[in-house]
């Protein structure tokens, strides 16, 4: 049996940069998406609607097998990691403090380690990687999978399969519980840019999910060189998933969109972090205090 991963007493201290890392991959992968573009009628002139409503008589390129066949690892990895459960007390929505935000988002941080451990590229990393990447992005990770929870219909918050009459988390509940810190303003509009605005399908958000996990750029890593080796993969075979539905000027235009929001979610972090630092630990569950470093 695979051993569990644990979450040592080590402080975080990780502060927002800018992801250099991330911007070195959007040039090396530009490499592979020059052509003719720039013209008053090319793709990257054109909105969001226009490149979608461009894309009813697009041909696109289809995935190369083995593409799909990473892809799937990826999107059955989050699909098997809903099946997680936690056995702490279900924390009611009304009237929510933000101290009850950081423990109902404790399954959330459940289930990004239950996907982790289904990863193949992420589970031969040394443990001591493994946990240093789980804590340290643990912010931008719920974050991320907060987008894919996210219906955009019913303006609420829940996995698939989760009661909605106890699980959702209405909008109205969420801006309750983070009135005063400036949180929700922020988090919404990131949200809305990848859901209304770009219209993120789900394998698009689990790709950027673990793009981010990725982060070479994490302090004491042992496997920095390879760890941004995979952010790389991870990146090529977001660009991939998308020329696979749009034509390639839609995706050569897309693509660092969607790239460029892994540097947004940065600033997320860092306003996340300054609010969640000033927390009582007193009541949070010791899972998300390792995480989030709130043990004092």
């Amino acid at each position: 049996m695979e051993p569990a991963i644990g979450f040592p007493f080590v402080q975080l201290t990780w502060v927002f940069r800018t992801n250099s890392d991330t911007i070195a991959v959007i040039r090396r992968l530009r490499r592979h998406s020059e052509g003719g573009c720039s013209g008053p009628g090319s793709a990257v002139n054109l909105t969001v609607d226009q490149l979608y409503v461009s894309e009813a008589t697009s041909q696109t390129t289809a995935l190369r097998p083995e593409d799909a066949t990473s892809i799937d690892e990826l999107v059955t990895a989050y699909r098997l990691s809903l099946d997680t459960h936690s056995g702490e007390k279900d924390w009611s929505r009304d009237r929510a403090s933000m101290s009850d935000l950081v423990n109902i988002a404790e399954l959330s941080m459940r289930r990004v380690i239950a996907m982790t451990k289904q990863i193949a590229s992420f589970r031969i990393l040394p443990q001591e990687d493994q946990i240093q990447l789980l804590k340290t992005g643990s912010i931008e990770l719920l974050i991320l999978r907060s987008v894919i929870t996210f219906d955009k219909e019913k303006q609420h918050f829940l996995d698939p399969f989760d009661p909605e009459e106890t699980s959702a988390m209405k909008l109205e509940q969420l801006e309750r519980a983070e009135i005063g810190t400036g949180l929700f303003e922020d988090h919404m509009k990131f949200i809305r840019s990848l859901v209304v605005e770009l219209r993120a399908d789900e394998t698009t958000l689990i790709l950027l999910l673990v793009i981010a996990l990725f982060s070479p750029d994490r302090e004491n890593l042992l496997s920095k060189d390879y760890v941004s080796g995979q952010q790389e993969k991870y990146c090529l075979l977001l660009k991939r998933h998308l020329e696979s539905k749009y034509s390639g000027g839609a995706a050569r235009v897309l693509f660092p969109r969607y790239i460029l929001k892994l540097t947004d979610i940065r600033s997320l972090n860092e306003e996340h972090t300054h609010v969640l630092l000033k927390l009582n630990p007193d009541g949070i569950q010791p899972l998300m205090k390792e995480v989030l470093d709130l043990c004092r």
